[in-house]
């Protein structure tokens, strides 16, 4: 004996009563699965052992000669071994692996000859062929291409029913599953196609497909499958068994267990990834978007605005993160495990910001003072000057703020509709960096200006919080810069989502900040529970994510055509597979141009798996 494959029982010499033992199968290892970005099959170093057959080479005495008929390939210690080649004795018993490179046809052998001296043992070998094609019946090529959910409407017409053989898809992302076996009989046979959780290893869904090919011959093909992101396609009317839950960078892997007599036990298998590793710079490449959270509470030390308490109000946000997972998968975008989201559950800001000429933005008339007071200590007071634009005026109230030992940011606002200039914020923090309480001189006005109006800025969630409208849709309202200026990262390259009972008076459920609107408050969202409660009709999480994203205030059914189907849509939330989630080819580009590592700030980040 001069092999042993696997356990000891398949390298037995047949009796002279049994026949010739069938071959020993193979799969043609033409995937990549250490996903380097080359075929198994081509890789000269280091080749993954997943879909090879473990050989154990011996010889009683003298060097043993080792050579191939039809493509296979001998892998010592990760190496490919140049075929003939002749093993000394000294390095035997020695371990290697057998690569099929191409499928087994019929008349063509597949076949390792071992040779020492006048001895010759004949290993034959068949070799089977798994792979997925494209919409147009091309092999996918695992080390360059990636899968996808589709963008389309899960039932529509672009999944193909019909089961032929040549039959192609206009979803370019649908795939087929094709399977070459040489002693495969008949015109049907059966697979396995499933999507594993690369982190945890789990089946998150798994199809049984049948496969069938017109004439004796031919390879054999499945229906087209589509690869979708959530619960509500997966179970889409009429195309059971069509469709494929997966999440990004999921293992999508064919199984298959016809073909010969195994080495190992295991099945004939095949597979590629879901989006392409994060290191790469193609659009196919995985991305991050870090989201950063705040849940605010009803009132000082009350009960979150969502949920019943806090430990509720976490689980709430973490299933959102989740649905926005889901859909932003079309982009191959995610916003990381939603239970490493960072989360925090605060209370609304109090009087920690003076507005300057909030809304008209008005210059200074001059001869007037400032005067107030912050956590009960008055600060000296403050002129104006006449023709001071808001920010200047700002500026000497942050001045005269940190010669009394406080902290002061001065912000810039967009200039509203209706505003002759931009108006100005004071953000106002103790040394510490807590945020402080402003008030009032009792009997004075903050500023007796005859022109220039000075406002305190704080957060009452009592009756909501006071959204903007188009006028005041690039600055915020003074509410809203309060909230958002105390209680933001300042990181511009996070997104900050905050969470509010509601808005006052309830025109809108979810409201975004943009780059483009050239303000201080950029990539932050702003949702009302009732936003929340409309996860999986409206999807307003994943819908205001978008804004930001996209940098891009406007609704597509506000430009052009009414297309209610997709995210960005304004006016549907119907539940189902036609409801306003899908993402166009042109949005994910704008994505990864707008927001993606060369963009400045960089909202995606490159995926780590």
């Amino acid at each position: 004996m001069l092999a042993e494959f696997g356990a000891p029982a398949l390298s037995q010499e047949p009796s002279a009563e049994t026949q010739r033992p069938a071959p020993l199968r193979l799969t043609v290892d033409a995937d990549d699965d250490d996903d380097d970005g080359v075929l198994d099959a081509e890789q000269i170093a280091t080749v993954p052992h997943d879909e090879l057959a473990e050989l154990v080479l011996r010889a009683d005495s003298g060097p043993l000669r080792i050579s191939a008929l039809g493509d296979l390939r001998v892998i010592r210690q990760g190496i490919p071994i140049p075929l003939p080649a002749t093993i000394p004795q000294e390095e035997l018993p020695l371990p290697v692996f057998v690569q099929a490179r191409a499928p087994s046809r019929r008349g063509q052998p597949l076949a390792l000859l071992l040779e020492r001296g006048g001895e010759t043992e004949r290993i034959d070998m068949h070799a089977v062929e798994l792979r997925l094609l494209d919409a147009q019946n091309r092999p996918l090529d695992p080390s360059r291409r990636a899968l996808a959910p589709s963008r389309r409407v899960t039932n529509d017409r672009s999944l193909p029913r019909s089961t032929a053989f040549e039959a192609r898809s206009r979803g370019a992302r649908n795939v087929r599953v094709q399977i070459v076996d040489s002693r495969a009989g008949g015109k049907r046979l059966k697979a396995t196609l499933e999507a594993i959780n690369p982190r945890s290893g789990r089946v998150r869904s798994r199809v049984r497909l049948e496969l069938g090919r017109s004439r004796i011959g031919q390879p054999f093909r499945s229906p087209f499958v589509r690869l979708v992101g959530d619960g509500v396609d997966q179970e889409a009317h009429g195309v059971a068994g069509q469709v494929l839950l997966v999440g990004l960078r999921d293992v999508v892997r064919v199984t298959y267990e016809g073909g010969g007599r195994r080495t190992d036990g295991s099945t004939a298998s095949h597979e590629m990834r879901v989006g392409r590793p994060g290191h790469e710079d193609g659009p196919d490449a995985a991305r991050t978007a870090a989201l950063r959270v705040v849940v605010l509470r009803t009132s000082t030390g009350g009960a979150p605005v969502i949920g019943v308490d806090d430990a509720s109000a976490l689980r709430i946000v973490r299933d959102e993160v989740s649905i926005a997972n889901e859909i932003w998968l079309q982009c191959l975008t995610t916003f990381g495990p939603p239970g490493e989201t960072a989360v925090a559950i605060e209370d609304p800001p109090g009087a920690t910001l003076l507005a300057v000429a909030d809304g008209d933005g008005l210059p200074a008339a001059g001869g007037g003072l400032i005067r107030f007071r912050v956590n009960g200590r008055p600060v000296p007071p403050i002129a104006t000057t006449a023709g001071a634009t808001p920010e200047r005026t700002a500026s000497l109230i942050a001045r005269a703020l940190e010669a009394a030992g406080f902290s002061a940011s001065v912000t810039v606002n967009p200039k509203t509709v209706f505003g002759t200039g931009a108006s100005a914020d004071v953000l106002v923090r103790a040394r510490d960096g807590s945020l402080v309480k402003i008030a009032p001189v009792p009997g004075v006005p903050l500023s007796s200006d005859a022109r220039q109006r000075l406002s305190i800025g704080e957060v009452d969630l009592g009756d909501g919080l006071g959204e903007f409208d188009n006028m005041t849709a690039t600055s915020g309202t003074l509410e809203e810069r309060t909230l958002i200026k105390a209680l933001s990262d300042r990181d511009a390259s996070t997104i900050d989502l905050f969470i509010v009972n509601r808005f006052t008076h309830g025109t809108r459920q979810g409201e975004a900040f943009i780059e483009a609107s050239e303000g201080p408050i950029v990539n932050t969202v702003v949702l009302d529970r009732n936003g929340l409660r409309q996860r999986q009709t409206a999807w307003t999480m994943a819908h205001e994510i978008g804004h930001v994203l996209l940098n891009q205030p406007l609704h597509p059914d506000n430009v052009g055509p009414d297309r209610p189907y997709l995210l960005m849509d304004s006016d549907n939330n119907r539940g189902t597979v036609n409801g306003p989630k899908r993402l166009s080819d042109a949005d994910c580009q704008r994505v990864r141009h707008e927001s993606g590592v060369e963009a400045i700030p960089a909202l995606l980040r490159r995926h780590v798996d």
